[in-house]
């Protein structure tokens, strides 16, 4: 939700966005679904105004409505952060076309993330993260399957670990609503 809170501030803050040039970036790298259901979340719960055009271009995709239903449904049962596999999920989802969401899946499966990074590496060898993420990813699926609670962050996968560096503790910030009437 974090990000529907930027959205509706950005869009308070600069009430003269060129909207026809963010329309048409989006619709170049695929991305009118995410746009529109970000458009639409900030109208809907953050009360955002949006010009009659931008609302009417929003009203006409049928996917940002039923992301946007997932998302309120997440909101009213009170998971403002959905799990990961959620969240790739509802991104997936989110992608125009099968060959980007094949895209978007195979940059989840091999990009590295914090959890991936945590394993130190010897010099030089950093493109080897690239290697073993999904190694690790097959080792959490493997550990649900049998019933196994899979490693924390600050443990990493024994059979990856060279050293493991702290993990960071992630900082939450509190909510605001830019766009509610004052």
């Amino acid at each position: 939700m974090e990000w529907v809170f930027t959205i509706g501030a950005f869009i308070r803050r600069h009430p003269a966005l060129d909207w026809e040039t963010l329309l048409q970036r989006a619709g170049t790298i695929h991305l009118t679904r995410i746009v529109a259901t970000g458009l639409r979340l900030v109208r809907e719960h953050l009360v955002c105004p949006l010009p009659d055009f931008l609302w009417k271009w929003v009203e006409a995709s049928p996917h940002s409505a039923r992301l946007a239903a997932d998302a309120t449904a997440w909101i009213r049962s009170g998971i403002f952060k959905p799990s990961p596999l959620q969240l790739r999920r509802f991104h997936a989802r989110g992608r125009e076309g099968f060959w980007h969401r094949v895209q978007y899946w195979l940059g989840a499966a091999f990009t590295p993330s914090e959890k991936d990074y945590a394993v130190e590496l010897p010099a030089g060898f950093s493109w080897a993260h690239y290697l073993t993420r999904p190694v690790r990813l097959l080792f959490v699926a493997v550990a649900r399957l049998f019933g196994r609670a899979p490693h924390s962050p600050q443990e990493p996968i024994p059979a990856l670990a060279l050293s493991a560096r702290p993990a960071m503790e992630a900082t939450q910030r509190s909510p605001s609503f830019p766009c509610a009437s004052s």
